[in-house]
């Protein structure tokens, strides 16, 4: 059985996980946005199921969050 999350939540779940993992908050905005477009559209394996991996690197130091490109 698949749940249904409606994308607003979703989305919203993401950009507070990356604000409790001290993102800024515009950045933690545009991630958690692009979380949840990736997970609606399909692209699976930049969505949720990719989301633990980034919460842990940022965790353990070795994503830094606030590096700009």
């Amino acid at each position: 059985m698949q749940t249904r999350i409606p994308f607003n939540k979703l989305k919203d779940a993401f950009v507070a996980a990356l604000l409790r993992a001290e993102l800024p908050q515009e950045r933690a905005e545009l991630c958690g946005r692009l979380f949840a477009e990736n997970q609606r559209d399909g692209v699976y394996s930049h969505g949720l199921n990719r989301f633990p991996g980034l919460l842990a690197k940022l965790r353990e130091g070795r994503l830094d969050g606030a590096a700009e490109p």
